[in-house]
């Protein structure tokens, strides 16, 4: 059976026999090279052999290739988002412009929204501020939304207790000592 490849010296390029180029396991030696011809290939290798090659073709046909890559097909190229090179990506930038639109305005209120009112989801009857009072939620006249709706007591006196400056004092540092003391302790609890 013939040799399906040829095994050489790297050094000096010269054919060597296979005892010097391979050791007693088949493995190929430092310094050996060994080359495969083209026959020696399998199917899968020369179906890529045949396609390999490029059919040459004139400067006019490529300018005239060129000319015709849309602008969405070199857009593959650049950084972003992609659409399809076979359908307008018109509809596609104005939903995007749309989308930032919608994002730049989320911060204000819509759908008619009053001022100073809350999404049904907050619940009737919790506790809220209207200008520094406190206050309840009740439905608005609409009973779309939530309103927050102030607690004034009848007596005109203050809500809650009233303490001197230092008993005020006393009780944020008690208070500060506590978080203080929670947190030290925190890794505990895990």
């Amino acid at each position: 059976m013939s040799r399906r490849y040829q095994a050489f010296d790297a050094r000096n390029r010269r054919p060597v026999d296979d005892d010097d180029a391979f050791d007693e396991r088949g493995v190929l030696r430092d310094g050996c090279r060994s080359r495969t011809p083209m026959w020696a290939m399998d199917s899968l290798q020369k179906a890529v052999a045949a396609g390999a090659g490029r059919v040459a073709s004139t400067y006019e046909e490529e300018e005239e290739a060129d000319a015709m890559t849309t602008d969405a097909q070199l857009a593959m190229h650049r950084p972003g988002y992609r659409t399809s090179t076979h359908v307008s990506d018109d509809a596609a930038v104005e939903a995007y412009r749309q989308y930032v639109a919608d994002q730049a305005n989320a911060w204000r209120k819509r759908d008619g929204q009053p001022p100073g009112s809350y999404p049904r989801s907050a619940g009737v009857g919790s506790r809220c501020t209207v200008n520094g009072q406190d206050g309840v939620l009740v439905e608005s006249e609409d009973g779309q939304w939530l309103v927050c709706k102030p607690v004034a007591r009848q007596d005109g006196a203050s809500t809650g207790p009233v303490y001197d400056r230092a008993v005020g004092e006393h009780l944020k540092q008690q208070a500060w000592q506590e978080m203080v003391d929670e947190q030290r302790e925190a890794w505990r609890k895990r």
